[in-house]
């Protein structure tokens, strides 16, 4: 990954703060996964990363995480997402790089099937959920400065109003998304 040393200095000294966030630890979603996916006390389960949105080429890892699956096994992805459009896309890509610099990309919907689609895997269940993040504990988590929390600011009020439908803010929190995705290798 040629953002590896980006991810290291980023997370090397923060991994307590999303071990211990409210976001990460959220035993609902560990709760609906588990329920999703009625695991047996035979199956194997390989965890790849909660960092796919720091995939600098998403595409071949997603090509070796189906590599190593059986046929008929699950691919289950619960990552941050993003409204699909090309502005919003674009807009709240960039105000994530500006909170960490080791992110690369969310990936709309449209993006997920699309990236998906060249994969020997069938697409079962896929859905966007809504969410919304705590903006100091967010901010806080990776250290972002004072400057570059002004820029997020200014790029959300700069939003079109279309897209500010979706991601509503204040001082206090932003509406976010997450995809969640289960396919079965063919």
């Amino acid at each position: 990954m040629e953002n590896q040393s980006a991810i290291k200095n980023n997370f090397g000294s923060k991994a307590i703060n999303y071990r211990l966030s409210s976001t990460h630890s959220n035993l609902i979603d560990l709760e609906r996964m588990i329920d999703f996916l009625k695991p047996k006390p035979d199956d194997m389960v390989l965890d790849v990363a909660t960092v796919l949105v720091h995939f600098y080429n998403i595409q071949k890892a997603l090509q070796e995480m189906c590599r190593v699956l059986k046929p008929k096994a699950k691919l289950y992805v619960l990552d941050c997402s993003v409204i699909d459009g090309e502005e919003i896309e674009r807009q709240i890509n960039r105000l994530e790089v500006l909170r960490d610099n080791s992110h690369v990309c969310s990936y709309s919907k449209r993006q997920w099937i699309d990236l998906l689609k060249s994969l020997p895997v069938k697409i079962d269940y896929i859905n966007l959920i809504k969410t919304q993040y705590k903006l100091p504990e967010w901010f806080d988590r990776m250290g972002t400065s004072a400057d570059n929390r002004q820029k997020i600011f200014e790029l959300l009020n700069n939003l079109s109003k279309d897209s500010k439908t979706f991601y509503q803010f204040n001082e206090t929190f932003i509406d976010s998304y997450y995809i969640e995705i289960i396919a079965k290798k063919i």
